[in-house]
């Protein structure tokens, strides 16, 4: 009986360059710094991308105090809660 074989995805351009560079072993210690690093930027782009969106609203304090009060959460009338 044959095993079914799964497809796997090609890697990503990002996954290709991590293998490449880290194809040797690294310290546990040295690991969680690169993840650290990694959360950070990915972390930094994305409030980049906020605050460009934000600008572009012309958003100010006013709005984000205004944002912060509001409800936007509702029951779910099909659901008992």
């Amino acid at each position: 009986m044959e095993t079914p074989k799964t497809v796997q995805p090609p890697l990503s351009n990002l996954q290709r360059e991590l293998l490449g560079i880290f194809a040797k072993e690294v310290p546990e210690k040295d690991l969680i710094a690169i993840r650290g690093l990694l959360a950070r930027y990915f972390a930094e782009k994305a409030m980049d991308l906020a605050d460009d969106f934000w600008d572009s609203k012309g958003w100010s304090d006013e709005k984000a105090d205004q944002i912060l009060e509001t409800k936007l959460r509702t029951l779910d009338k099909d659901t008992n809660l």
